[in-house]
């Protein structure tokens, strides 16, 4: 064999070889398409809660988002836009009405300030038409009466907070009410008890679209508990209980706050408490 055409035989089967060790060059992975945006539309109005507005967009809206966390677009919508002043006096600006509502995934209605009054027709019609479309409506707290005002709860399972019970009872009798439990999750109609709960209402969507390791890492980032179960007891019925160092020092902590510029020796703080060095060092360890 000439040297030209056994030199290149030898290359060739060098290739070769190398080819079979490595295998085929891989072809490159299609990029990954990008998680597509919940829609969230978020209920405003004169009186609203300042928590319950902003609840939605601080667990939807979590920053650093972790990883399979979708982005949401959360809006906020009012029937009449324009300036709304909330509970605790703040005054925000909602550019949106309820047309917001026509394109959303999740609805949600913040506490509502006037449960004992039905809901404006136009909001009610709003959200009914919302859940004939398919989207997810929720209630947070007394935004409860709003769902039931629409009908939305009737023969379903449905909560709200604990202190409104009777009244909610009176109002929706068609209702599978369940007075001690977080939040009820009844296919596309939920609602959550009181104020804190929901939080964990809002979790407990994320869990529901995205998975318990997206929720757990969204309530990691905000620090709560990544899940309280639905089932849960609004609150237990149980006394404070008393500290000893409240019965066995009295006054002597809050004399002791009020006198930081003095020498708090021993002796002295023995004296205030009415009692000799050696019963004073005694209570005290044992507080």
């Amino acid at each position: 064999m000439p040297i030209v055409r056994r030199a290149g035989f030898l290359n060739h089967l060098a290739q070769m070889t190398i080819l079979d060790k490595i295998g085929p060059i891989s072809q490159p992975l299609p990029l990954e398409r990008p998680l597509q945006p919940v829609r969230v539309a978020v209920l405003a109005f004169e009186g609203v809660s300042l928590f319950h507005l902003s609840v939605p967009g601080i667990v939807f809206g979590v920053t650093p988002a972790p990883t399979g966390l979708p982005p949401h677009e959360v809006r906020y919508c009012a029937p009449t836009p324009g300036k709304v002043r909330c509970d605790q006096g703040v005054e925000i600006e909602v550019p949106g009405g309820l047309e917001a509502m026509t394109s959303a995934d999740l609805v949600i209605v913040p506490a509502w300030n006037h449960p004992e009054a039905a809901a404006p027709a136009v909001l009610t019609e709003a959200l009914k038409q919302a859940h004939a479309r398919g989207a997810q409506v929720v209630g947070l707290c007394l935004g409860a009466f709003v769902l039931g005002d629409a009908g939305l709860l009737d023969e379903r399972r449905a909560t709200t907070h604990w202190a409104c019970r009777d009244l909610f009872v009176q109002r929706f009798p068609k209702v599978n009410f369940l007075p001690d439990v977080l939040y009820v999750d009844d296919g596309n109609v939920v609602t959550s008890a009181g104020t804190v709960a929901a939080i964990d209402c809002c979790l407990n969507l994320i869990r529901q679209r995205h998975g318990a390791d997206v929720a757990n890492r969204v309530a990691r980032l905000l620090v709560t508990p990544p899940h309280r179960q639905g089932g849960q007891a609004q609150y237990i019925e149980q006394p404070v209980p008393v500290l000893p160092s409240e019965s066995r020092l009295p006054g002597v902590l809050e004399w002791a706050r009020e006198n930081l510029s003095q020498p708090l020796s021993l002796d002295v703080l023995a004296e205030v408490a009415h009692m000799s060095r050696r019963t004073f060092t005694r209570r005290f360890r044992e507080a």
